[in-house]
């Protein structure tokens, strides 16, 4: 349904967990397909997904809505293009995002203990390859951190 929906060359695609029905090994590479389609397209893309870690690899922005009826909890806009996001990326975007007060609060997650979060502004400076040992703090109004 995602190829004849592309065939007739839309401006706007709205998908509704799009993803949802493949296992894990065809999702990732129909995701990975389906961005080099929409690379030079021009094409806009809202799509729907209560997969938090597909919105973080997939999205420019990711608008979290939560409650009844729902309201935007949370806007996080990601700078790195899609095509250039790694793993280790995407999973350290997804557990500062996860990190966020209001977001745990939108997937009734409990508040983090203070005890263990890295405060020193000298834990800002990562790696693509630094192993994530604690949680840090961040902007309240965007979670990305360029590594």
């Amino acid at each position: 349904s995602l190829a004849r929906a592309l065939v007739s060359d839309p401006q706007i695609l709205l998908m509704d967990e799009p993803f949802g029905a493949l296992d894990a090994q065809t999702r990732l590479r129909v995701q990975s397909d389906f961005l080099r389609a929409l690379e030079n397209s021009g094409r806009s893309v809202v799509m729907i997904t209560h997969d938090l870690l597909e919105a973080v690899a997939l999205a420019d922005s990711v608008l979290l809505l939560a409650g009844a009826p729902a309201r935007l909890r949370w806007r996080l806009d990601l700078k790195l293009p899609a095509l250039q996001r790694d793993d280790a990326w995407v999973h350290r975007q997804t557990a500062l995002l996860l990190a966020q007060g209001p977001v745990r609060a939108a997937f009734e997650l409990p508040p983090l203990p203070q005890a263990g979060i890295a405060t020193d502004p000298a834990d800002d400076d990562l790696s693509g390859g630094h192993a994530l040992t604690a949680i840090e703090r961040v902007a309240s109004h965007s979670c990305e951190v360029a590594l």
